[in-house]
């Protein structure tokens, strides 16, 4: 019962998250400028967040200096994440880049399980998971299959 209602959740929460690069760029759209549609996505979450932190006070970072040099590899990624989207989005659109996204996630998380990267418990990349892996890839492809094929036109 309890995966099932995280899976809703998931699932509610990646739709809006589609929406993010969207909505960010119409804004780099609205402003001139996908920097500064980025600096502001990234001010209003660290905001956000913070106000959270210091209302639940959850914020600690007393052991920040002691944690691995990739740790801190998350916000880099995570400003990437923000400033690729709004710089992709305008040039494929939102559903195109949220279905290869989507791949990249996928074939992100199946190497960090099987190698146990960045602190997680190693998941064998097993025949079934290959296979899943092959299917998201044909999914991409059949999904933008009419947009590559009128590329030259």
């Amino acid at each position: 019962m309890k995966f099932a209602i995280f899976s809703l959740v998931g699932v509610a929460i990646g739709v809006v998250v589609a929406w993010q690069p969207i909505i960010n760029a119409d804004l780099a759209r609205r402003l001139g400028s996908a920097i500064s549609s980025s600096v502001v996505s990234a001010i209003l979450t660290g905001s956000i967040l913070l106000c959270f932190a210091l209302v639940s006070g959850t914020l600690r970072l007393g052991g920040l200096a002691d944690v691995p040099k990739w740790s801190f590899l998350g916000g880099v990624i995570g400003a990437i994440f923000v400033l690729g989207s709004v710089v992709t989005v305008a040039k494929i659109g939102g559903a195109a880049y949220i279905v290869v996204f989507l791949c990249g996630m996928t074939l992100g998380a199946a190497l960090a399980d099987h190698f146990g990267l960045f602190g997680t418990e190693m998941r064998m990349l097993t025949l079934n998971r290959v296979a899943g892996l092959i299917l998201v890839v044909a999914g991409v492809v059949v999904f933008n299959l009419p947009v590559v094929a009128n590329a030259g036109r």
